[in-house]
């Protein structure tokens, strides 16, 4: 579907390798983000995903984006009542 849009060649390559975000050669750090971000909103549940299982985040991206495993554990509560509110904006007649 990106390839279709016409999405730019580093967002496809973001998409492609999210998941190994070693295996991204010109944006790892994208890549790397987008992998952090997406393990932590299915630890939290966030929308729906073909796969539910909550992975491992991949070492290389913690690595490649500078931050232990520690840095994020405080902000979870940040992050989900951030969430909530975006939902609650989203729900409002």
């Amino acid at each position: 579907v990106a390839k279709k849009w016409r999405f730019p060649d580093y967002i496809l390559e973001v998409i492609r390798h999210h998941h190994l975000p070693s295996a991204a050669k010109t944006v790892p750090d994208m890549a790397s983000a987008v992998h952090l971000g997406n393990a932590i909103s299915k630890a939290l549940s966030f929308g729906r995903s073909t796969e539910n299982r909550v992975t491992c985040v991949d070492s290389f991206a913690w690595k490649q984006l500078g931050i232990r495993e520690t840095d994020i554990l405080p902000l979870i509560t940040d992050i989900q009542n951030e969430f909530d509110l975006a939902m609650e904006f989203w729900m409002m007649d």
